[in-house]
């Protein structure tokens, strides 16, 4: 969003890590790339949550891990610069409903205490130039990346991300799921935002975390069964050799041993019965709003959002 009735933003990049660099939003360092507006993003204090709101914006990933993640920082309404923040939020969506649902990445989510991020020395452009290393990984294709900067509305204003001159042409989305700038869920942002990022070979699926619930339920169906006994099995003694996680692997936790083994089954057998079912919003077309799976939303007629809630939702009667 370019400018809110209710005042709120942040602009800001720093350089990080020499690496392949897979979206440039912000060009050379005298700012040239940059235009004049900020674009609210921010993580406010508990008494604000429902302005909490992410500016996102596209690029195609490939796989590979994202090392670094840059972004042009400014703002107002009491803002003065980057010593009021207390960390960022690196967040990957796989698009706008994604991140209109939830400002935690769906691909990947990382938060970088300001201590760790880098504000350039060098940047001679307006605003600052605020950089993090990360350790995260894209998916081959069309996703969003997002940085939020915890920043308290009450001692440090407000924060956003600047306007590029640069890019693909395509808009930036802005994302609030409390719905506290009453433009809904999300939107365009009507810019594209100014964001770097820089990644390197495909990162080893097996170092990443596991999923923190459900990772029994093998097979995806949605609960921890049988037939996730006889996944594990069919898959017995594979082990991933750097590009894949093999099916099954879903022990010791957070990350797994990259291998098929007794360990997995007995994981299995602990969450025995699990109920792993995704839910959602489900909006009908009278308006009314229901909180179920996908395909009971499917059988209902009524349009679903992968973990939506209906205190959020902006359903319409049709």
């Amino acid at each position: 969003m370019k400018n809110f009735t209710t005042c709120i933003c942040i602009m800001g990049l720093s350089g990080v890590a020499a690496a392949d660099v897979l979206m440039d939003q912000i060009g050379d360092m005298d700012g040239s790339g940059i235009a004049d507006n900020i674009m609210a993003s921010q993580d406010f204090e508990a008494a604000y949550d429902v302005y909490d709101v992410v500016v996102a914006d596209d690029f195609a990933g490939d796989g590979s891990a994202i090392n670094s993640v840059e972004l042009v920082l400014g703002g107002w309404n009491g803002f003065v610069d980057p010593s009021s923040i207390a960390g960022y939020t690196a967040n990957l969506y796989s698009g706008s409903t994604a991140a209109g649902a939830s400002l935690t990445g769906d691909i990947a989510s990382q938060y970088v205490d300001a201590a760790d991020a880098t504000v350039s020395a060098d940047w001679a452009g307006a605003n600052f130039l605020v950089g993090m290393a990360t350790d995260m990984a894209s998916n081959p294709g069309d996703q969003l990346v997002g940085v939020i900067p915890s920043n308290d509305f009450a001692t440090g204003g407000q924060t956003g991300l600047a306007d590029s001159l640069l890019g693909n042409g395509v808009n930036a989305w802005q994302a609030n799921p409390g719905g506290g700038f009453g433009f809904g869920a999300v939107q365009d942002a009507g810019a594209e935002g100014a964001l770097r990022i820089a990644g390197g070979a495909p990162a080893d699926p097996c170092t990443f975390p596991l999923p923190a619930t459900c990772a029994a339920d093998v097979d995806g169906d949605g609960s921890v069964a049988v037939s996730d006994v006889l996944a594990i099995i069919g898959a017995w003694g594979d082990c991933g050799d750097g590009t894949y996680r093999p099916t099954g692997d879903i022990a010791p936790m957070p990350n797994g041993d990259c291998c098929v083994t007794v360990a997995d089954v007995l994981a299995v057998v602990g969450n025995w019965g699990a109920d792993c079912s995704v839910y959602g919003s489900c909006c009908m077309s009278d308006g009314s709003c229901s909180e179920m799976t996908d395909m009971a939303c499917m059988d209902a007629g009524g349009s679903w959002v992968e973990g939506g809630d209906c205190a959020t939702a902006d359903c319409v009667a049709a």
